[in-house]
């Protein structure tokens, strides 16, 4: 029995990152047999309370830099990094991570959780960083490279698996994160921005494949498809990570307005809160207010439908059967979720590797436009175009996501073989 470790697991009630994982584990199950699966998460709980909605031989562990006392020692640590001195940061940060690696070995003796979760480390075959969008400059980056750096310490091969990475903004941090992924056993990004950066950056051994929730497996029922004819649209939206309030306020009016058009044109439209996790990542509040701020008319045409307790399969069965058009999706996922069931996007990009990068992997690049320079105008003309074009688009998409998922799997099979030796 073949032992893996896949770190990095957010949280399940972010429908996004769920979906990644949910790929991760079919991408295994495609490609390799024999095995277990160790999930490290931030959010344990929210996975364990989902555990039956997976039916694969895994198990969810905290993530050891989030277990007690490690997290309490190391909160002072981490919080200067908030401090607004990149020097500061830098060195924060890497001491940080290097103090909670070595933490583990004196208060693993005494600690029988953490003890526990780095013996999953210490006894694994191959550790696997789950894709995401978490290898660049920002406050979270440590929290994410502890366990990868502590699994190469104990000599596990460690694959990158379907990342956006960079930029680093940094100067210290760039080189040391130059090391890091060059280190890296495998390097698997999931778009060509990433791996023109990182070949840019100097690194070679990068590989192309696509986002793991591509992987998901879906039985589309083309049939439904074809002959449901309702007038509907598809709307995610989400809070501005950043601090320019103007574009916030700017893309909220923008969604208001795009609702209103389309409600008054004879559409239904659906607004999928797309994340639950508690903070800014909380979609459910910006959901609701954007159907309050909307008039009457668009109100009685406008539902906000919850995706809290559904599992990524049970969004690809509700988005089929809702059948929308097209969606306007702020969150990514919201739109490679869409994709997987022939619903075509303009995509609202906060983060603009991943969105550009996994657009125009999908030939959907025409329908792309950034949060800061979103406008009504920009959202109608191409909304509109998207409908001009919805037959030949829903074509495209169904053609690339089975050659990229024909791609990713061939190159994986390779990969794991490599490491595991045991394939199908």
């Amino acid at each position: 029995m073949k032992k893996i470790i896949l770190s990095n697991c957010w949280s399940y009630k972010n429908k996004g990152d769920a979906s990644i994982v949910y790929g991760t584990l079919d991408l295994l199950e495609e490609t390799i047999t024999d095995y277990e699966v160790s999930a490290l998460t931030f959010d344990v709980n929210s996975f364990k309370d989902n555990k039956n909605k997976f039916n694969k031989n895994v198990k969810f562990l905290l993530m050891p830099s989030l277990i007690k006392p490690i997290d309490l020692m190391c909160r002072f640590l981490y919080g200067l990094n908030f401090i607004n001195n990149k020097l500061l940061n830098e060195f924060s940060g890497l001491f940080f991570i290097y103090t909670q690696i070595y933490l583990f070995n004196i208060i693993r003796r005494f600690n029988k959780e953490l003890d526990a979760v780095l013996k999953e480390i210490d006894e694994c075959d191959l550790f696997i960083s789950v894709g995401g969008n978490y290898l660049w400059s920002h406050s979270g980056l440590y929290i994410h490279l502890v366990p990868m750096i502590y699994a190469k310490t104990v000599n596990k091969p460690l694959i990158l698996l379907g990342h956006t990475v960079g930029p680093f903004d940094f100067k210290y941090i760039d080189s040391w994160m130059r090391k890091i992924i060059s280190n890296s056993d495998e390097v698997l990004v999931r778009e060509d921005l990433s791996k023109k950066y990182l070949k840019e950056y100097g690194i070679k051994n990068v590989v192309a494949i696509s986002d793991m929730a591509f992987i998901i497996k879906t039985n589309i029922n083309k049939i439904i498809q074809q002959t449901n004819n309702d007038k509907s649209i598809g709307v995610t939206v989400r809070k501005y990570l950043f601090s320019e309030p103007e574009y916030f306020r700017r893309y909220i009016e923008s969604m208001r307005r795009i609702i209103e058009y389309y409600a008054s044109s004879g559409y239904s439209v659906y607004i999928f809160p797309f994340s639950y996790a508690p903070g800014k990542e909380q979609d459910i509040q910006i959901s609701q207010y954007l159907k309050q701020v909307l008039n009457p008319q668009a109100q009685a045409k406008t539902e906000v439908i919850t995706l809290e307790d559904l599992s990524s399969y049970e969004i690809l069965d509700l988005f089929q059967k809702l059948n929308f058009k097209i969606l306007f999706g702020t969150r990514l996922h919201s739109t490679i979720l869409a994709a997987l069931v022939n619903i075509p996007s303009v995509t609202i990009s906060y983060q603009h590797y991943k969105a550009y990068g996994i657009t125009k992997q999908l030939k959907m690049e025409k329908y792309i436009v950034k949060m800061e320079e979103i406008s009504y105008r920009n959202l109608k003309a191409m909304g509109n175009e998207l409908l001009n074009e919805l037959d030949d688009k829903k074509h495209v998409l169904e053609n690339t996501i089975d050659e990229m998922n024909k791609r990713t799997i061939n190159t994986t099979k390779i990969i794991f073989k490599k490491y595991l030796n045991k394939l199908h």
